[in-house]
C-alpha cells in the first residue's frame, strides 16, 4: 500500500495581497499512486512578469515530512507550462511558453527551501486581451503523458469611481463625512480586495529608506445574471480601524529614528469565481477532507486571472498627520508631524 501526498507551495503573486495557505497536504491511503501536475497560477495581464508554481503529487513509504525534502518527488523534470489567447470569435491571438527558472528560496517549513522551481513569462499580455477573450493555462509533461488546463474568461478591471484620481489631494481620516472608496462592479467579479498602501519615509542612523505597508479589506461581489445593470461597492475608510491596522501592518523595528509620511495609494483587485470558490474550500475542510477545489482539467489546483485598478498619490491632512503621530493606535511607531 503507497500513500500519496498532494502537495502545492503555493505562490502569492503581484496583484492580489491576500494571505494564501502556505501548503496543502492531503493523505489517502487508498490512491493508487499516480503522479497529477499541482498548478497554482494567478496571472494579471498587466503585469510585466508571470508566474506559474507547478508541482506535483507523489507516492512513498514514507512520512510526508522526508518526501517533501526531496525536489525529485515534488517537481517534474521536463514539464512544458504554456498560456493561450484566443479571441471571442475562436481566434488564436497569443501563444507562449513559460520559461522554468529558480525563485527565491522558501521559508523554512516542512517543504525544502532550495531549488525553489517557478515558471516564468516574461512580458505584459495587456496588448492581447479584450473583453470576452479566453486565457488558457496549459501544462505538458512529456513522457509519462500527462496533460492539462485551464481556462478563464478576461473582463475589464473595475473603475476606481470614488476618491476621484489624486491631484495631490488632502484627505481627513477623522473629521467632515468618511472617505468612501467606490467602484464599479460591471462584469460581476465574485472576489474584490480594496487594499490601502500606505507610503512612508524610514529614517536610521544608515540613512533613509522608502517602504510600504498594506492594509486590505476584502468584498464578495457577485455573479451578473443577463441583463443585469452594473452596480457599485463601497468601502469606508474609519480612522480609528484604519490606523488600528495599519499598527499591525507596521513593524515597530529597533534603530528606527523617525517615519515620514508620504502618500498613499487605492488600489481594487479582483477574482473569478474560481479563486473565491478555491479560498473558500480551505474554510469546509471537515467536508472536502481537506483538500481544496481545483479547476485544473488533468490535474489539481488552481488557475485564474486577477486584475487591478489604482489611483495613487492622496496625502493626509494635518490633523490626521497628528492622529498617526499622536494617536494610540500608532503613537508607537515614530511618525513625525511634518
Amino acid at each position: 500500500m503507497s500513500n500519496r501526498f498532494i502537495i502545492a507551495g503555493l505562490l502569492l503573486l503581484p496583484g492580489l495581497a491576500v494571505v494564501l495557505p502556505g501548503c496543502v497536504d492531503q493523505l489517502d491511503v487508498n490512491t493508487t499512486g499516480e503522479s497529477l501536475p499541482v498548478v497554482y497560477a494567478l496571472i494579471n495581464p498587466d503585469d510585466t512578469m508571470h508566474y506559474v508554481n507547478l508541482t506535483r503529487s507523489f507516492s512513498g513509504k514514507e512520512s510526508a515530512s522526508v518526501m517533501a525534502r526531496d525536489a525529485s518527488l515534488l517537481y517534474f523534470d521536463n514539464a512544458e507550462v504554456y498560456i493561450e489567447v484566443v479571441s471571442d470569435l475562436g481566434w488564436p491571438v497569443k501563444y507562449a511558453s513559460f520559461i522554468p527558472m529558480i525563485g527565491p528560496g522558501k521559508k523554512p517549513g516542512i517543504f525544502i527551501e532550495s531549488p525553489n522551481l517557478l515558471y516564468c513569462l516574461n512580458g505584459s499580455l495587456r496588448n492581447y486581451v479584450s473583453d470576452g477573450y479566453t486565457v488558457r493555462l496549459i501544462v505538458n509533461i512529456p513522457g509519462i503523458q500527462v496533460f492539462c488546463s485551464a481556462s478563464q474568461i478576461y473582463y475589464t478591471p473595475p473603475e476606481i469611481l470614488l476618491p476621484a484620481p489624486s491631484h495631490h489631494t488632502r484627505m481627513n481620516l477623522y473629521h467632515g463625512e468618511p472617505i468612501q472608496i467606490k467602484w464599479e462592479d460591471k462584469y460581476g467579479y465574485t472576489s474584490y480586495e480594496v487594499s490601502i498602501r500606505f507610503n512612508y519615509l524610514e529614517f536610521c542612523e544608515q540613512g533613509s529608506e522608502a517602504v510600504s505597508a498594506r492594509v486590505s479589506f476584502n468584498h464578495d461581489g457577485k455573479i451578473m445574471e443577463a441583463n443585469q445593470e452594473t452596480s457599485t461597492l463601497i468601502q469606508i475608510l474609519n480612522g480609528d480601524s484604519f490606523l488600528s491596522l495599519l499598527a499591525q501592518a507596521l513593524p515597530n523595528k529597533v534603530g528606527v529614528i523617525y517615519r515620514k509620511f508620504d502618500s498613499f495609494d487605492i488600489i481594487v483587485a479582483s477574482a473569478s469565481e474560481s479563486f473565491r470558490d478555491y479560498m473558500e474550500s480551505f474554510e469546509i475542510t471537515s467536508d472536502r477532507l481537506g483538500l481544496p477545489v481545483s479547476n485544473i482539467a488533468g490535474g489539481i489546483g488552481l488557475f485564474s486571472l486577477i486584475s487591478r485598478s489604482e489611483n495613487a498619490g492622496y496625502l493626509l491632512d494635518q490633523l490626521s498627520l497628528d492622529s498617526l503621530s499622536e494617536g494610540r493606535f500608532t503613537r508607537h511607531l515614530n511618525f513625525v508631524i511634518w
